[in-house]
């Protein structure tokens, strides 16, 4: 496999021993990250094109988050939009290999040494967060922080184990509950 990178600047030298041999062959796959001011015209057409070009392309996304809040507070549109935008335009599937891919709460479960039923996930993102720890069983707070919308209102078929105000609200809650959870 020899991706083209469609991630943040700061996030390439995670990347450096393949970046450093992209130019030995032709890329065939694209893997996208949050990349912020990269995602752009030029960025996303060289995305497509890698696409388009190879015979059994390959699309891997970072994340899932439809949307992250700036330092200045406003919200901006994060990873999942772009991704959708290169599906939509070559037919490929993207595979997830972060939040909300069951196989990534499932690795982070095992890496922490627990079941489902003895953790619980704190999040401020309704899709990526509560909704990925959701679907494979794991009870989930949602904190109203971060990339949290008050006048959002919740989907029917995602509904958050509890809503919580701040990060020391979810601590409080997660002492009463039981304090087995990790």
């Amino acid at each position: 496999m020899n991706p083209y990178f469609l991630v943040h600047k700061n996030v390439r030298s995670d990347f450096s021993d393949v970046l450093e041999r992209q130019s030995e062959r032709e890329m065939d796959s694209v893997v996208v990250g949050d990349a912020r001011e990269e995602f752009n015209y030029e960025n996303l057409n060289k995305a497509l094109r890698v696409l388009h070009q190879t015979r059994n392309p390959e699309l891997i996304s970072m994340g899932g988050n439809k949307l992250r809040r700036e330092k200045n507070g406003q919200l901006a549109l994060a990873i999942s939009p772009f991704v959708k935008a290169l599906e939509d335009a070559t037919g490929v599937t993207a595979q997830i290999v972060g939040k909300p891919s069951s196989q990534f709460f499932h690795r982070v479960l095992k890496d922490m040494g627990c079941t489902p039923q003895n953790a619980v996930m704190i999040g401020d993102d309704i899709d990526a967060d509560i909704a990925g720890s959701l679907n494979i069983g794991l009870k989930a707070l949602l904190v109203c922080t971060g990339n949290y919308r008050r006048n959002y209102k919740l989907p029917q078929h995602i509904q958050p184990t509890d809503i919580v105000q701040h990060l020391k609200e979810a601590v409080e809650w997660i002492v009463k509950h039981n304090k087995s959870f990790y």
